[in-house]
């Protein structure tokens, strides 16, 4: 195991990726619809984007996502109503990126940060002007689709996704191989 770990501190920075996840809106599906693309664009308030010229894989976050609002569902014991799809904010995907990167680079999965930051820190230090946030993390999804059907099937991230207060959202994905869980995603939530 320390021979790993070592190995792992030793990997260069060069075989850490990060895909900032850039979403567009899509309505309805079910909560597997990491296929889906389409819609019109949706931009957030404060940090706002144009995210209609990313890619694929920003359509399929955005999508998965808003489907899974999109449909009344149990988180756990607790019954949550379909709500609004939420909008893309580009303070939101900073937070959320560099958390995953921070979680890759230090080979951990954690909603507080090594340096003892949770995700209202690391929110606010973007500037993001928000009366709710949250966040839901991920570790060993290999796509888009693993990681919102992880968020879904676990109560606490469920409820999250599903909140009347998230009106905005961001993403990041990080992979380092070599570590525990290779990809590692986070999704932050707000409300301005």
């Amino acid at each position: 195991m320390k021979n790993k770990m070592k190995r792992t501190r030793l990997t260069t920075c060069a075989s850490l990726s990060v895909v900032v996840i850039a979403l567009t809106a899509c309505g309805g599906g079910s909560s597997d619809s990491s296929d889906s693309a389409g819609g019109s664009v949706v931009v957030g308030q404060n940090g706002a984007v144009d995210v209609s010229s990313q890619g694929t894989f920003a359509q399929q976050m955005l999508g998965a996502v808003n489907a899974v609002r999109a449909t009344a569902r149990n988180c756990g014991a607790e019954a949550m109503p379909a709500v609004p799809a939420m909008t893309w904010n580009a303070l939101l995907t900073q937070s959320a990126t560099g958390h995953a990167q921070d979680m890759a680079s230090n080979n951990y999965a954690s909603h507080t940060s090594l340096d003892g930051r949770t995700y209202f820190d690391r929110i606010s230090a973007t500037g993001y002007q928000s009366s709710f946030t949250s966040e839901v993390i991920g570790g060993g999804q290999t796509s888009v689709s693993q990681v919102v059907n992880g968020w879904v099937n676990s109560p606490g991230h469920c409820v999250v996704l599903m909140s009347p207060y998230a009106k905005e959202m961001g993403g990041g994905h990080a992979v380092k191989k070599g570590t525990k869980y290779v990809n590692y995603w986070a999704l932050n939530v707000g409300s301005p």
